[in-house]
């Protein structure tokens, strides 16, 4: 069988993926034997054109500041994700998308090349909901979602709801 090839968008900014249900998808990719790639999002903030503005509040700095925090949570989120992919002999792939935010029809069309994507999303974050919701959309494959707390990701029971449509039979395709 060939393996799947499952996208992971990992974000930084304001809310980063929460490290801790990073495992959950891991291991779901490994049991798969799918082949992860994982786009992690850098927020660009573009130039403030209010010199104002800027000089009262210091925005340039601001900006870089949010930057580098994006940069530097992103690294040490990739860091995280090699160990676990290391340990279950996953392959992985990175890739930086450095982009403002939302990201989520980026995101959605990059989804589209790949057989399924995993988010791994903070449930307090409306920027992580628009993302859930613009994969969810227009990816036009399947997604899991899994929570930002340690949950079981092993699968033991499946139950599908039939109604013989067209849309049906392509949602069992996908999930099959």
């Amino acid at each position: 069988a060939v393996p799947q090839r499952i996208l992971l968008p990992i974000m930084t900014y304001p809310d980063a993926t929460p490290e801790l249900a990073l495992s959950r998808a891991i291991d779901l990719a490994s049991t798969l034997r799918g082949h992860m790639t994982a786009v992690i999002h850098e927020v660009d903030i573009p130039p403030i054109s209010n010199p104002v503005a800027d000089f009262v509040l210091d925005l340039q700095k601001q900006a870089a500041d949010a930057e580098r925090a994006s940069r530097e949570r992103g690294e040490k989120l990739e860091q995280h994700l090699r160990l676990l992919c290391t340990r279950l002999t996953l392959p992985l792939a990175v890739e930086r998308l450095k982009t403002q935010i939302p990201c989520g029809e980026l995101v959605a069309g990059k989804a589209r090349t790949f057989d399924m994507t995993m988010l791994v999303c903070n449930s307090e974050s409306p920027d992580h909901a628009l993302l859930e919701e613009d994969v969810l959309f227009g990816s036009g494959g399947p997604v899991v979602i899994f929570p930002s707390i340690d949950a079981p990701s092993h699968l033991t029971t499946i139950a599908i709801a039939w109604d013989g449509s067209r849309a049906a039979a392509r949602a069992i395709h996908d999930a099959i």
